[in-house]
This record gives structure tokens, C-alpha cells and sequence, in this order.
């Protein structure tokens, strides 16, 4: 019983600090994106970026940057990216279809959002 407890107690121990400082890096783009530093938001996710690539949530924050300081093309590549690593997730397939319209690319635009009405018809 002791064992059992000892292990659970190591697994917790070794794998919450990850998930913690994770979160920490979210809270702190988030602070910049709400104190509309776009730039040091744009440079931070790049270097998050450079050694966790698979991270759809740091590509959208990034793309929102874009978006805010007057670059879609790099903010549509942005949304491409977070909706590509994580298909199921709608705000970044949504993101990318407001994305798609702003630069009058209707058809695509108008692919996701028929795909968004069909997974939920009541928003």
C-alpha cells in the first residue's frame, strides 16, 4: 500500500510542474496580447515556437498579433497552422474562416463555415 502511494505521490510530483509552467507561458502571452505589446507577443511565440511547434494554441496567439499589427497574410498562415494541428477545435477553424473572408477568399471561407454549421447548428 505504501509502494502504491510513494509512486502516485513521485508520478504527481514529476509531471504537475510541466502542465504549471505551460499555463504560466499561456497567462503571460495573454497578458500582452490584453496590454497590446503584438511585437513581444510575435517574438515570444516564435521562441516557444522553435522548440514546441506542435502547440496550436501559441500559433493562434501568434496569428491574433499578426492580425493586430495589419498582417494578414501572416496571420492567415498562423490560423492554417493552429487549425491544422488541431482540426476539432472550432474557434481556430472560425478564426480562419473570418481570416479567409477579410482577404477575399470566399470559397475557403465559405468551406469552413458550412463545416462549422454542420458540427453545430445552434452557434
Amino acid at each position: 500500500m505504501r509502494t502504491i502511494i510513494f509512486v502516485s505521490a513521485v508520478f504527481l510530483f514529476v509531471f504537475c510542474p510541466v502542465g504549471a509552467q505551460n499555463n504560466s507561458v499561456t497567462r503571460a502571452i495573454d497578458s500582452l496580447l490584453i496590454s497590446e505589446e503584438y511585437d513581444k507577443v510575435i517574438d515570444t511565440c516564435k521562441q516557444i515556437l522553435a522548440y514546441d511547434s506542435l502547440d496550436p494554441a501559441i500559433y493562434y496567439k501568434m496569428g491574433v498579433a499578426w492580425q493586430n499589427n495589419l498582417d494578414d497574410n501572416k496571420a492567415t498562415r498562423c490560423f492554417e497552422k493552429a487549425a491544422a494541428i488541431d482540426s476539432i477545435n472550432p474557434v481556430y477553424s472560425f478564426r480562419l474562416a473570418k481570416s479567409y473572408y477579410s482577404s477575399d477568399k470566399m470559397k475557403l471561407a465559405e468551406l469552413l463555415l458550412e463545416k462549422l454549421c454542420l458540427a453545430d447548428t445552434m452557434n
